[in-house]
């Protein structure tokens, strides 16, 4: 498949004040996404999941690497043609209360996207307002009301109704549902699998709740500290992981079965500071594999992203596998 969405080598750094050093939040990040497909992106609160999404919207700029739709960069774009760019991405946020405008009623909200762009006359953007709100679950009628009617999952499809709006071929979801109910997850979660097959929708999914991940995502992506760490096809990232930061992880998921909840092995210490990262493998003073490595080559030298042998789809960046692993370059 040919990619919709191409990032390579992006950096973002942020200035500290009344300091020298600088806050490194990503570090040669590269991920790809083709058209259709849902790449999930998950790390600890702190890995830098959600600078990856300000900067695609544009919201941060990149210190380094390159953000491209269709071969368009779009770090660079101004004025128009920016905005012609960023029509073909919608984004969803992860609160429902605070994304919204509450002095604006629903068809402002949802219609204005069409507004900016230009898009229609104002009987066709009311029109095109009442289809979106019955295809994410809520009636027309809805559109003379303002947010606080509305509960939080009701909110979050007025979101994604106006993330819609303008047709965009990519949608970044930023933590969608971290803010709601369990069982109101849910049924967001089924709204934007039925949008993706309705639609032909590219994801940016971003959540650090892996059950939500695998139920929606063909491809997964492990950050941490800022760099990609493991990225493969759901089955085999969930099954058969390979960076101990990652099994680390889907050990720390919840299991009902009381055996199971024995085997867990929790990861120990903290998210290092991004004002001064470890040496060599970030993940090293944390790492309960570090020692059949060796600690000096994990403290001293960083493992590039590779591609593991076979051509399987499956990059990690680990010394563990290394030797059966092909370098490659940024996007994955």
């Amino acid at each position: 498949m040919s990619a919709l969405l191409s990032i390579r080598g992006l950096t973002v750094r942020f200035p500290v004040r009344g300091r020298r050093e600088q806050v490194q939040a990503l570090s040669d990040v590269g991920l790809e996404i083709a058209r259709g497909e849902a790449l999930g992106l998950v790390g600890e609160s702190g890995s830098g999941k959600s600078t990856v999404a300000r900067a695609l919207l544009g919201l941060v700029r990149p210190s380094a690497g390159t953000l491209q739709l269709e071969g368009q960069e779009l770090a660079g774009l101004r004025g128009r043609a920016r905005r012609a760019a960023l029509r073909r991405i919608g984004a969803v946020f992860q609160d429902p209360f605070a994304s919204l405008d509450p002095r604006l009623r629903v068809e402002a909200i949802v219609g204005e996207p069409l507004a900016v762009h230009a898009l229609g006359t104002r009987r066709e953007r009311a029109a095109r307002v009442a289809e979106l709100l019955e295809q994410v679950g809520l009636s027309a009628a809805d559109a003379a009301r303002f947010p606080h009617e509305f509960s939080g999952g009701q909110r979050q499809r007025i979101a994604i109704a106006r993330a819609l709006a303008a047709r965009p071929e990519l949608l970044v979801c930023d933590e969608p549902t971290s803010a709601l109910d369990v069982s109101v997850q849910a049924q967001i979660v089924e709204l934007f699998a039925e949008l993706q097959r309705r639609h032909g929708l590219a994801f940016l999914f971003i959540s650090h709740d892996l059950a939500v991940v695998r139920r929606l995502c063909a491809r997964v992506a492990v950050l941490y500290l800022g760099r990609v760490v493991e990225c493969a096809p759901r089955a085999e990232l969930f099954e058969r992981p390979r960076h101990p930061y990652t099994r680390a992880l889907l050990d720390a998921v919840p299991s009902p079965v009381p055996e199971a909840a024995r085997r867990v092995r929790v990861l120990g210490g903290e998210v290092p500071s991004p004002l001064s990262p470890p040496s060599g493998c970030a993940f090293h003073p944390r790492c309960p594999e570090v020692a059949r490595v060796g600690q000096e080559r994990c403290r001293h030298e960083r493992p590039g992203l590779e591609e593991m042998a076979g051509g399987t789809g499956f990059f990690v960046a680990c010394h563990l596998h290394g030797s059966r692993a092909r370098q490659v370059g940024d996007g994955h």
